[in-house]
């Protein structure tokens, strides 16, 4: 169980910045004139790149650096955690839309971007499951806080 956590937290932390320099590199790929051949996947315009990668990162060092007991942190990473969920949920859409136009024109970039949307549905999925384990483990500290009988001796 610890091994699939810390796998889990991996991919959630990681997975973002790995979106971020797939993303780099496909900058100088997308100035080549080539006429309807390089689509990506930030091509999105619902959600700006820099607002994911912000987010992005911004989730990985919570991740690394904040301490599991603070109630605060988690909340806060959380709520990072949904709106990251909401991002790549976008993103996977866009994905396969991607996919299914390269499957009716049967390119030979179809492998690659059924592989990208692969990770991105497991990233998206693996944020889903972090985010609701910082949720109830907030919740679970806040209701072990509920008054209970003290004994006073005079």
């Amino acid at each position: 169980m610890k091994f699939c956590h810390f796998v889990n937290k991996l991919v959630a932390s990681v997975g973002g910045v790995i979106l971020v320099l797939y993303e780099s590199s496909q900058f100088y790929e997308n100035y080549i004139p080539k006429y309807n051949d390089h689509k990506y996947i930030m091509d999105n315009s619902y959600i700006p790149f820099s607002t994911f990668f912000i987010l992005s990162l911004s989730f990985m060092f919570l991740n690394i650096f904040s301490p599991s007991k603070n109630s605060i942190a988690n909340s806060f990473k959380g709520l990072l955690g949904c709106f990251l969920i909401t991002c790549s949920m976008f993103y996977f859409i866009n994905q396969v839309f991607i996919c299914s136009e390269y499957a009716n024109e049967e390119s030979s970039k179809l492998r690659f971007s059924v592989y990208f949307c692969v990770f991105l549905f497991l990233y998206m999925f693996s944020l889903c499951i972090e985010s609701y384990q910082n949720f109830s483990f907030t919740i679970s500290r806040n209701e072990r806080k509920e008054p209970g009988t003290m004994k006073v001796e005079v």
